[in-house]
């Protein structure tokens, strides 16, 4: 971080007044084009209200939080770990085991990195066992991706295909297609739905749901799905010889996402506030600013919102305050304004100086 003194840019005159005993005070006049050079594109308002004595200057601020009484709350605050690639790792886990924090399948067997964790597989080789069968194709033939000694095919099974399920906000449609009934008559079918990638009859997130057959396809529709979360399905079918599995598909209901800072959706993952500018959702409550980069806000709670970053820690802002910020750890005020050559840049009312990320 740099810090670098703005006084020789910015005082055009001050005046000490000695009123009695009272201690001189210094006051300053800013033109608000001596700033033109440093603001660079401020995504709030015009920087010509700026004070470089006190904060707030030519705005009516009312009603801010009891700052002093503030360490309590935010220290309840509970950061989810920042996942960039979505995968289910935190970008420190895939930093310290060698994955892609951008890419969610690092190996590119078709399973993800979080998957291959739980799995115990190697998200770095794309078939642990060595068997010539990668991973993916492993666990969607619901063998085991660590042992290269078992069987894929069994003749008399039933050869099922788990279709792409359809989604929405309350649920998911299952659909499959038997490719083959194995010679016999198939007697039950329908899909697994789980937490988890694997088949296990002990897992207790796991159930079973009967498909509803017309000609070689069937299917079922899947409820009681909570939003956020990961579920597997697979389908299935039965005939004398056994019960067969068709492939993994994945079903996530979306959350509903409530945009911070009165964000408006401008399509994919981005949102755009008018007073603080453009930022896409990543994962949880992590955000990535146009200017400031990754950001967490805390709880929406009406009166203005706290945010983390990695330089300042814990600020908080609002609507009528932006582009002031209170930085909680030092208890003081900044002013932000804008990027100056690629860098955000703000005036620390502590040091009397601005500082550059």
């Amino acid at each position: 971080m740099k810090v670098r003194n703005i006084y020789p840019f910015f005082i055009l005159f001050s005046t000490f007044l000695i009123l009695g005993a009272q201690t001189p005070s210094a006051t300053y006049s800013i033109d608000a084009d001596s700033f033109a050079p440093l603001a660079g594109k401020a995504v709030s308002q015009s920087y010509s209200n700026f004070s470089a004595v006190e904060p707030f200057g030519g705005l009516s601020v009312k009603n801010l939080p009891d700052f002093k009484n503030m360490s309590g709350f935010i220290g309840q605050i509970k950061m989810a770990p920042l996942d960039q690639d979505g995968d289910g790792l935190s970008d420190q886990i895939e930093l310290s085991t060698g994955t892609n924090i951008n890419k969610p399948d690092s190996d590119g067997d078709g399973l993800t990195d979080f998957e291959e964790s739980q799995l115990g597989t190697d998200p770095l080789k794309s078939d642990t066992d060595g068997d010539g069968i990668s991973d993916g194709q492993e666990v969607s033939a619901n063998t085991n991706p660590q042992k290269a000694d078992t069987p894929i095919v069994n003749a008399r099974l039933p050869g099922i295909l788990t279709l792409p399920p359809v989604v929405n906000e309350k649920g998911a449609t299952g659909f499959a297609q038997i490719m083959d009934n194995g010679g016999d008559t198939i007697t039950r079918l329908g899909f697994w739905v789980s937490q988890k990638i694997l088949v296990r009859f002990a897992d207790p997130s796991t159930r079973m749901i009967d498909g509803k057959r017309e000609g070689n396809q069937f299917t079922a529709q899947i409820n009681n799905l909570i939003p956020g979360k990961t579920y597997y399905i697979r389908a299935f079918a039965q005939n004398s010889a056994g019960i067969n599995y068709g492939s993994v598909r994945r079903i996530k209901i979306k959350e509903n996402y409530i945009a911070p800072f009165d964000g408006s959706p401008m399509g994919g993952k981005w949102y755009r506030s008018e007073w603080f500018g453009s930022f896409m959702h990543g994962n949880a409550n992590w955000i990535f600013h146009q200017e400031l980069g990754w950001l967490y806000h805390g709880p929406l709670d009406g009166n203005g919102v706290w945010v983390w970053n990695e330089n300042f820690k814990w600020t908080w802002s609002r609507k009528d305050v932006w582009p002031y910020m209170w930085v909680n750890n030092d208890a003081r005020w900044v002013y932000y304004f804008g990027m100056k050559g690629n860098q955000p840049t703000f005036w620390d009312y502590n040091t009397r100086a601005y500082i550059q990320w």
